[in-house]
């Protein structure tokens, strides 16, 4: 409706979100730091991190979510008892946003059983629900309840990917000790929610079921570090709690610290985009021109290349299929059919299907997809890291086939 192509509205999109979250971290900060010094850290701290650059720069919306349960961290901790009604719009807001943004309702839930404040969970649980209706009934002519129901049974019942609960710990523990501003941040977050006086407040416990929260997605084969974007901001705002209340005698140490790791991650994530960006591998012009000059018929595993190229994908996230098939989707199933009979004139995958088939198995595509693609079609080539595959039955290389090229 505002004229934008898809790729330019999923910019716009992830863009506004990056906007409300760093906002949002702000007034947590601001709340629980108890001024514009914590406002003004919290930002600047989260803004540093490599999970709020990656989201926000990769087209994503997860920090929609991320935002609405920091701001709701923040009523939470101006109103306790939960008397207003904030703390749970804002809570229906993120569950709305994405499925599995749980981490609030269920701090509130633990903090408030722990705390024998029985009335204020009576009051937080009518008060979600309502809002959490009022939202499916608003967002009705966008899609009514039956795609709420549709996201359940996905995820519940035909999940994307297998999974191994050591993945979940073993994944945190490997992305502190690659991202360091992370991992000072952890560091100064646990130092101050530790401490008797903060241990049974709305921070240690978002904190904690957020940790958990994220070693639960990890656990998930085919989870990325968008499921630690709102652990990032909670530690993010714990670290500006941490410098603000910091004893004068060791505000130099926190401070070069700080210092260190927000230029050292700044740098970091700097100096490739400056180095790569202007190739024009990196702009992927040579797949674009590929993908153009094939068939009328594309499937693609990022449907943006579909899109790209001036097509239309055959389905707006690929990724889903062996979700969809699962449950009996006559759409996945039909897409599948296709694949089985080489309809499409090329396929396109990120990774090679002899050296990643498990990977397409027990994730992506699923099984039935692959064997498809396995029996009806041979690779010719790759361009930018896109593997070509192309229907073995067509006889010969239609329009511009890549010759192994990288």
């Amino acid at each position: 409706r505002a004229g934008l192509g898809v790729r330019d509205a999923v910019r716009a999109a992830s863009t506004a979100a990056a906007v409300l979250l760093l906002l949002a971290a702000g007034r947590a900060g601001f709340v629980l730091a108890g001024g514009w010094n914590g406002a003004v850290l919290a930002t600047a701290l989260l803004a540093s991190t490599f999970f709020f650059r990656s989201s926000s720069l990769a087209g994503h919306t997860d920090l929609l979510p991320v935002a609405f349960s920091l701001a709701g961290l923040a009523a939470w901790e101006r109103d306790r008892e939960v008397r207003g009604w904030l703390l749970p719009i804002l809570a229906a807001a993120a569950l709305l946003s994405k499925l599995t943004a749980l981490t609030l309702p269920a701090a509130l839930v633990l903090r408030c059983l722990l705390d024998r404040r029985h009335s204020a969970l009576v009051r937080f649980a009518v008060r979600y629900a309502l809002v959490v209706a009022a939202g499916v009934a608003i967002t009705a002519p966008v899609h009514g309840p039956e795609w709420y129901l549709d996201t359940v049974r996905t995820s519940l019942l035909a999940p994307p990917f297998t999974w191994d609960f050591v993945r979940g710990p073993a994944e945190l523990l490997r992305y502190l000790g690659s991202y360091s501003e992370f991992a000072v941040f952890v560091a100064l977050t646990l130092v101050l929610v530790l401490q008797p006086a903060m241990r049974a407040t709305p921070l240690a416990t978002f904190g904690a079921i957020s940790v958990i929260r994220a070693m639960g997605a990890l656990a998930n084969k085919g989870s990325g570090h968008n499921h630690l974007d709102e652990l990032a901001g909670a530690v993010a705002i714990g670290a500006a709690m941490s410098w603000v209340q910091e004893p004068r005698r060791s505000a130099a140490w926190t401070t070069a610290a700080l210092i260190l790791v927000v230029l050292a991650a700044s740098w970091r994530e700097t100096l490739p985009l400056l180095r790569h960006a202007p190739k024009p591998e990196s702009r992927r012009i040579e797949l674009t021109e590929a993908l153009r000059a094939a068939g009328p018929s594309l499937f693609t595993e990022d449907a943006m290349m579909a899109l790209a190229a001036g097509r239309r994908p055959v389905m707006a996230d690929p990724t889903t299929l062996r979700s969809l098939e699962l449950r009996g989707d006559s759409r996945a199933r039909r897409t599948i059919a296709r694949l089985r009979a080489g309809h499409y004139d090329l396929v396109v995958l990120a990774e090679d299907l002899d050296a990643a088939g498990s990977w397409y198995r027990d994730g992506f595509l699923g099984e039935p997809a692959v064997e498809a693609i396995r029996t009806a079609y041979r690779k010719v080539g790759m361009i930018a890291g896109a593997h070509f595959y192309r229907p073995i039955s067509s006889g010969g290389d239609r329009g511009a086939s890549p010759s192994g090229r990288r």
